[in-house]
């Protein structure tokens, strides 16, 4: 795990050499804060999450995430996440639920390029997986934690000077009883504001 870490810093570090300034005559972002919403698709990567004696596949799993972000300069926010993945399936009647829960600090490092900023993040999470059995009104659910680490990359698209639209793909790593890591694609909306001075 320490090698992936000290790889997904290295890719930081090399990412945050790309050009700092945006493009001549381009409106330039100049937003302090950021408060992003986004939900998308995450496909679990394990078979640790898969049954083939039950049918039970929680491998499919949908994906959501709020995020703060403050902007130390035009190329460098310090990153707040918490990130959820959840896939369901019923087997005889029981519904079976998988929730798994990423919460964080993180770096992102943006090159920002008109209108478009392509940006890319390294977080540590404190991760949290849950399974809970549902029948009727009966509920039992058992939960472990540990602690995974998450990049993601992307473009963020300005809309107006307060909104912009992230598109992003995400990789989270976390082993808290099962291997829960992942690969995703999600979309949302952030909100920018605060100047900068």
């Amino acid at each position: 795990m320490a090698k992936k870490l000290l790889l997904l810093l290295l890719a930081i570090l090399c990412f945050a050499t790309l050009p700092a300034a945006a493009q001549e005559g381009s409106v330039t972002w100049n937003n302090r804060h950021h408060i992003g919403l986004v939900i998308g698709y995450a496909k679990l990567l394990s078979d640790d999450v898969k049954d083939d004696s039950s049918g039970l596949d929680w491998s499919n799993s949908a994906h959501a995430a709020v995020t703060y972000r403050y902007s130390v300069n035009p190329n460098l926010d310090l990153a707040v996440d918490s990130r959820a993945t959840f896939s369901t399936q019923t087997v005889n009647g029981v519904d079976v639920n998988l929730t798994n829960t990423y919460f964080g600090p993180g770096v992102r490092v943006i090159a920002p390029q008109g209108k478009i900023k392509l940006f890319l993040q390294g977080n540590i999470y404190f991760v949290n997986e849950e399974v809970e059995l549902v029948q009727g009104n009966t509920k039992v659910s058992g939960n472990e934690t540990d602690v995974g680490f998450g990049a993601n990359c992307g473009i963020d698209i300005q809309v107006s000077k307060l909104l912009s639209i992230p598109l992003e793909a995400n990789f989270l790593y976390a082993k808290p009883v099962d291997n829960v890591s992942a690969f995703g694609i999600s979309a949302g909306l952030t909100f920018n504001f605060g100047m900068m001075l």
